[in-house]
């Protein structure tokens, strides 16, 4: 006799798993947090920039310099993990933040 014979012939089995998966539903979603604005972290960010026109050696000196002289002044830049590609017309920074700080929506 296979299995799906005894569930066949004992339906009760099938209703008590039924009940308690029911069951197991609403208690879950009576214990599931809810929150309409919840909390987050940032730790990273993108910082791009387009120099039309540009080599990538004149975007490097140009424009990447500056802009990560321009974030490496606060100190909850990670330069460690901060590190930028640059390209011919555009350059991409990939900021890591070592503090990070919660962020939440206000609700007024």
């Amino acid at each position: 006799m296979t299995l799906l014979d005894l569930l066949l012939r004992y339906k009760q089995v099938i209703y008590i798993f039924t009940v308690i998966a029911v069951l197991v539903g609403v208690v879950a979603l009576f214990q599931m947090p809810r929150d309409e604005y919840p909390t987050f972290t940032v730790s990273t960010g993108i910082v791009i920039g387009l120099y039309p026109g540009a080599t990538s050696q004149q975007v490097e000196e140009q424009l990447t310099a500056k802009v990560e002289n321009y974030l490496f002044q606060y100190k909850s830049v990670n330069r460690a993990k901060t590190y930028s590609v640059s390209k011919e017309n555009f350059m991409i920074i990939y900021v890591e933040v070592s503090e990070t700080k919660k962020m939440s929506m206000d609700s007024g």
